[in-house]
């Protein structure tokens, strides 16, 4: 089993985004067992699909408060690709989140109640892997809208916490990119950024 870990300190930008959100990574980048476990995931192995999903489920059901109050939890995953483009059940970040619904089914948490908010539709995520960090940090607003029809449905309710999940988090900028739409267009109480690996 690897060695857990939880540091936000490197994600200075991050922190310092409207009102700090909970910033949480799980593994060093660094480490090659996680690198492989990383490059697995993103090809949909189901051992590594699974291993991720296990992780990710054990962090945020630790979030979940045990008092008898109701809480809503939305996953957003992190696009992997386009989304006009991109094939049912083929997203793995999109796979993760909706294992880790299923899973919190059968936990039977009764105060929570989970939904997998397949909201972001990256408007360049292609052309940002080509830039560099200073780049990145520019076009951040630009990364991400959310469809006005989506965003109705999604906001009948008020999320007590969303979880903004990806795979890696490198400089942040994608991240930054999807918290300011996400928070200026759902409702919500907290939100909780969570990668594998930074």
């Amino acid at each position: 089993m690897f060695k857990h870990i939880n540091k936000t300190s490197h994600i200075s930008p991050l922190a310092s985004k409207r009102g700090a959100p909970h910033l949480l990574f799980l593994f060093p980048y660094k480490d090659e067992s996680i690198q492989k476990r990383i490059f697995d995931i993103k090809k949909s192995d189901e051992e590594a699909i699974s291993w991720a999903t296990d992780i990710l489920l054990c962090t945020i059901t630790n979030n979940i408060p045990e008092d008898k109050k109701k809480v809503h939890v939305g996953i957003i995953p992190i696009p992997s690709r386009n989304y006009y483009r991109r094939e049912k059940n083929c997203d793995h970040m999109l796979d993760i989140a909706k294992q880790i619904k299923r899973k919190v089914a059968d936990l039977n948490i009764h105060n929570a109640n989970i939904h997998v908010l397949d909201c972001l539709i990256p408007l360049s995520l292609s052309e940002q892997k080509r830039l560099s960090k200073i780049d990145r940090e520019g076009r951040q607003k630009q990364m991400f809208t959310i469809d006005p029809i989506i965003k109705l449905l999604i906001n009948r309710k008020k999320y007590t916490h969303l979880w903004i999940i990806d795979d890696v988090i490198t400089t942040g900028s994608t991240l930054v990119g999807a918290i300011d739409i996400v928070s200026e267009d759902i409702q919500h109480e907290k939100i909780f950024v969570l990668g594998l690996a930074h």
